[in-house]
């Protein structure tokens, strides 16, 4: 299981931010957002397509990668949240 611990830090410029992961081959960003009502947060991902072109991501499975960045995220910012993981965002829900 791939485990991203140490690796991510988030950055906040009031309501949004950047999710930044640090990676063998450099930093990848992902854009981070407030939810509304049960929605704590979602952190827009690359889609398959786009996720093949980025030079640091391509070499991990899509699926595999963004499970290990929402379980870090949730340890990190929101212990206890259940999180749902479409083909463009990671949301996190009380």
């Amino acid at each position: 299981m791939l485990r991203l611990s140490g690796r991510v830090r988030v950055t906040s410029q009031g309501r949004s931010g950047d999710v930044v992961i640090t990676l063998p081959d450099g930093d990848v960003r992902f854009w981070w957002e407030f939810g509304g009502g049960d929605c704590i947060a979602i952190v827009q991902v690359p889609d398959a397509q786009q996720w093949a072109k980025k030079a640091p991501l391509h070499p991990y499975p899509r699926h595999e990668f963004l499970e290990a960045l929402a379980a870090e995220l949730s340890a990190q910012q929101c212990p206890g949240a259940t999180h749902s993981i479409s083909e463009t965002f990671i949301a996190f829900y009380r």
